[in-house]
């Protein structure tokens, strides 16, 4: 596993002190993150949330913030910027708005971001830069080659970083062992989605929806104040069960 060289070798491709870290509070941004507070003096920490007002996600994020000495600022996730925006698992036949009727949220906050032209997944962190008066700063994900033909392509391409984007990849090249070996060395303990899903919560999928109605009530009454057709997610996969076990 890389450790001190790498550290400078990360310092030099930025030249900078300061670096965003996309944080998913999932084990490789966790490592990421920690590589970026050893590189440099400046770490901001940006967690895009699929399903805001979890109570594990927010106190995982305080556990987070003590551990790394970092604050990490909350933006909604595009999937739920979307679902919103597109009324994608919202009934259809009534005006349904649970987060704008809550009184303790503000619309603006939510989706202002919303108001730069284009993609919102692609320029919200071009809007976090330009919120921290920082425009320029380098990025860090954390993304391996051995997570996917695909990134083992990109990698290959960019190594370390992306140059044209300014997109920084801090463990491309560690293996999942390297990472859990990290995270065991610093005393990081995971968030407890790994109990129930095996990673971080991520989002609008039969994955995590079906295994929180099962497994996980709380996220599961969370989901459903943001997606209230999400039932439908659950009776689709039991009636594709039901049919795979008559043999249909």
């Amino acid at each position: 596993m890389l450790e001190l060289d790498h550290i400078q070798t990360l310092r030099d491709i930025v030249g900078d002190d300061e670096i965003v870290c996309n944080v998913s509070l999932g084990k490789d941004s966790l490592a990421t993150l920690y590589l970026c507070k050893q590189a440099f003096k400046k770490v901001h920490c940006l967690f895009m949330s699929q399903c805001p007002g979890r109570e594990s996600e927010t106190k995982y994020i305080g556990y987070v913030e003590k551990k790394f000495n970092v604050k990490i600022h909350v933006y909604p996730h595009p999937e739920i910027v979307n679902a919103i925006m597109y009324e994608s698992y919202f009934r259809h036949t009534e005006v349904f708005d649970p987060f704008f009727e809550d009184p303790e949220h503000d619309k603006n906050d939510f989706l202002h971001v919303t108001e730069f032209p284009g993609n919102y997944k692609d320029l919200l962190g071009s809007y976090f830069k330009n919120s921290l008066g920082k425009p320029n700063l380098w990025t860090a994900i954390g993304i391996k080659a051995g997570d996917s033909v695909r990134r083992q392509k990109r990698l290959l391409e960019v190594g370390y970083a992306d140059h044209k984007k300014k997109w920084l990849y801090p463990i491309a090249k560690y293996s999942s062992n390297d990472v859990y070996s990290l995270l065991e060395k610093i005393g990081v303990k995971l968030h407890e989605d790994y109990l129930h899903y095996g990673s971080s919560f991520d989002g609008i999928s039969m994955k995590y929806w079906v295994r929180a109605y099962k497994n996980d009530p709380k996220t599961w009454e969370q989901i459903k104040f943001w997606y209230p057709m999400a039932e439908t997610m659950i009776a689709r996969d039991r009636f594709r069960r039901e049919m795979m076990e008559s043999g249909s």
